[in-house]
């Protein structure tokens, strides 16, 4: 059941930050746009033990690989992205929809830590 469920949250988590890349609003530290993401890895994903997997679900800041592709025209230069947010997740199950949405996401940022 755990397992299950933690795959449904980690694709709501990439799902929201792959959307937020690919945003007009997201450059890298170049000034360069996101073109198309591959990946999302999670370094960590760490849950709070009071989490009830049908109620509320508090993670802790998570940290993501993401590897996409740029936006340049001569090439898709590849961009490896270290992401990090700042606070801690709030997920509720929607029962309709068989997902997790991130109820707090708007209170979130998203840090950038790729060294480039």
């Amino acid at each position: 059941m755990f397992d299950k469920e933690r795959k449904k949250i980690e694709e709501a988590i990439q799902k929201w930050i792959t959307e937020y890349v690919l945003s007009e609003s997201f450059k890298t530290k170049k000034g360069k746009g996101i073109k198309e993401v591959d990946k999302v890895e999670f370094k960590n994903l760490d849950f709070e033990e009071d989490s009830d997997f049908r109620n509320k679900v508090y993670i802790y800041p998570v940290r993501m690989y993401v590897r996409a592709w740029g936006d340049s025209p001569l090439s898709k230069p590849r961009c490896d992205l270290d992401l990090k947010v700042n606070k801690q997740l709030i997920l509720k199950y929607n029962a309709e929809t068989e997902e997790y949405e991130i109820l707090n996401q708007n209170e979130v940022a998203i840090l950038d830590f790729t060294p480039w």
